[in-house]
């Protein structure tokens, strides 16, 4: 159960949800652990009905139970509160669900959750090896899972995250999607873990979710924690990497499609199009799939998006609107269709717009200009294609602009380096932006920004005054490491090596 709040607090009650107790007076209240989730559940959403079968859901995630068990710990609960008919807190609306009726002030929280809270991670369609990937390198000290906008990161880090907890370890996940004003990274950070002390040992998992707002404050934070804090393994989910020492960066990519030539059973276990029917609801679990005819035409949609699994979740969710047959037309204008995601969705997973606008706002001005000088080239193109249809930027400007546009996931560079790929969903982004008609490439040599602030080359960094680690990350894909020419027990910390000086573990 994820909330995000630290304290309700409500009459002479006061509910701390992170700590899991419940007060009166001051005074701890002694409570059983499915009472508190019912409370917590009832009293995060005052004067909201409930249905009881979506309490039982929320409170027993991976129990069938009866509505008698949840009558049970209700009046348990009644009972720990001193509930009266004057005074329920509790209000049963007689064959539907119960309210929680009492006026509540609440303390917002940092927006953490324990691993082992994450009970609504959706299916996953074609991460197993991601998955494996990231239990392998479970060991290292900093983990940055990079990939665009909607390719799942925040999923697949939930998912690791429950594998990790249900190993015997601790986990702590925080959402840093939406920068506080009032607090810097570090300061939420610290404030969450004080709340989760280690329980099952010195083992922790800490993962920073949505880390691009704030990118420079967690590399910051990284490089302290693994300097301070050994046993901690951190795994940060961005749409570019930290570029610090010490860093591991895996890439995650589209879901594969099927092959041009694959038959209805090879498309059928395609991930991009398990994804697309299950989200349609045209499949689900042991059920049989849709026949080759259906199929075909699913093939076409997944592939006119790319694989891309908020695209595919998007473009679902209108297939029970427009039909298979019309979105498959419309499809051709996606941005315009991609839209009303799930109701509870942040902003930026609203809509394919949305997730674009989240990434091109920490574009330079010299990636804009190579990305609208590229959006005509084919689906696949060399360095050299880029350097043609970009004649106006100056070298440096162009070889950093295309270095900006690798790291921040905005275009694909292949495992070789000979060619890259541009999203079918950014290059349309970008023509909306950059209509090729009346928007010529202008020079901008010399120039780029941060959002709308004027800076110059090499870095922003530099102009912020911020410092710079120079070392390449090592990039993890399936089959190793491409690491330095030199061997890692070589390098200092600064090339890239681990021999930072470790503090001993805090004693609990």
């Amino acid at each position: 159960m994820t909330l995000h709040m630290e304290k309700i607090r409500f009459a002479n009650f006061e509910l701390n949800i992170p700590a899991r107790q419940l007060s009166r007076d001051d005074q701890p209240i002694k409570i059983g652990s499915r009472a508190f989730d019912i409370l917590s559940t009832l009293a995060a959403r005052p004067g909201e009905l409930i249905g009881k079968a979506d309490l039982i859901a929320t409170v027993w995630p991976d129990t069938i139970v009866s509505e008698g068990v949840l009558r049970v710990h209700m009046v348990a609960l009644r009972k720990a509160l001193g509930a009266t008919a004057t005074c329920p807190f509790v209000r049963a609306i007689p064959g539907r669900g119960y309210a929680f009726v009492a006026e509540t002030e609440t303390q917002p929280s940092p927006l953490a959750h324990d691993a082992a809270d994450l009970k609504s991670v959706p299916i996953l369609h074609g991460r197993d090896d991601t998955l494996a990937d990231l239990e392998v390198l479970s060991g290292h000290g900093l983990i940055s899972l990079v990939g665009p906008g909607g390719v799942g990161k925040t999923v697949v880090a939930q998912a690791f995250a429950r594998r990790y907890s249900a190993a015997g370890a601790d986990a702590v996940m925080i959402d840093l999607a939406e920068p506080d004003d009032t607090h810097h990274v570090a300061e939420r950070v610290h404030a969450v873990l004080e709340q989760h002390p280690l329980t099952r040992g010195s083992r922790l998992l800490l993962v920073l979710d949505n880390c691009e707002q704030v990118i420079d404050q967690v590399a910051r934070l990284a490089e302290t924690m693994l300097a301070e804090n050994p046993p901690t393994t951190l795994l940060v989910t961005s749409r570019e990497p930290l570029r610090i020492a010490g860093e591991i960066v895996l890439r995650l990519r589209p879901l594969p499609l099927p092959g041009r030539s694959a038959n209805a059973e090879e498309i059928a276990a395609s991930p991009a199009v398990q994804l697309f029917l299950n989200r349609a609801g045209c499949s689900l679990p042991n059920r049989p799939t849709p026949g080759s005819s259906c199929l075909r035409q699913v093939t076409e949609i997944v592939r006119s998006l790319d694989g891309l699994p908020l695209a595919l979740e998007l473009a679902a969710g209108r297939a029970a609107e427009l039909g298979l047959d019309d979105l498959l037309q419309r499809i051709e204008r996606p941005l315009a269709i991609l839209r009303h995601g799930r109701r509870t969705a942040p902003a930026y997973q609203q809509s394919m717009r949305a997730s674009l606008q989240r990434s091109f706002a920490r574009l330079t001005a010299d990636e804009h200009a190579l990305l609208s000088a590229i959006s005509s080239l084919p689906e696949t193109f060399s360095l050299a294609d880029m350097r043609r249809a970009a004649p106006t930027l100056g070298e440096d400007h162009f070889d950093e602009a295309v270095r900006g546009l690798v790291s921040k996931s905005v275009i694909e560079r292949s495992a070789c380096g000979e060619s890259y790929h541009l999203l079918a969903l950014t290059r349309d982004y970008v023509r909306e932006l950059h209509p090729p008609e009346g928007s010529p490439l202008k020079d901008v040599a010399g120039r780029s920004q941060v959002g709308n602030r004027p800076v110059k080359h090499p870095s922003a960094m530099q102009y912020l005054g911020l410092p710079i680690s120079r070392s390449a990350a090592p990039t993890y894909r399936p089959g190793g490491l491409s690491l330095p020419d030199k061997p890692l027990s070589t390098l200092s910390p600064a090339q890239g090596g681990d021999n930072v000086t470790r503090a001993p573990p805090k004693p609990q």
